[in-house]
């Protein structure tokens, strides 16, 4: 099974990439900007009571997100085949280029086990 991933690939997108990644799915493309271990949900406040009057805000991040407590450093979910500069290139910069990457190595699994 071939996963494509991109810098956009956030929130419910994310979580089923590393639910299909965990059962052995092969993650093509660039990966997702959103890290698996990491914080989210952000609860964002403005001071009303304050001067001047442009009334100073703030971000407070309360929940924190750990899928692999084993590694909690990971900051980025690794895709098995990264589309690189070069590879991109080789598609002429194609907007499509993971597409067309997955299905290349698609057409070289034929025939193989997986």
């Amino acid at each position: 099974m071939i996963v494509l991933s991109s810098p956009q690939t956030y929130s419910s997108g994310f979580t089923f990439m590393l639910f299909l990644y965990r059962i052995g799915a092969t993650l093509v493309g660039t990966p997702s900007a959103q890290p698996p271990n990491g914080t989210g949900s952000a609860l964002t406040f403005q001071l009303k009571n304050t001067y001047p009057a442009q009334h100073p805000s703030g971000m407070l991040m309360w929940r924190s997100t750990i899928n692999f407590p084993d590694d909690p450093g990971m900051r980025v979910l690794p895709v098995h085949y990264p589309l690189t500069y070069e590879k991109l290139a080789e598609y002429d910069f194609d907007p499509n280029a993971e597409v067309l990457y997955a299905l290349e190595l698609l057409t070289g699994l034929e025939g193989t086990a997986q």
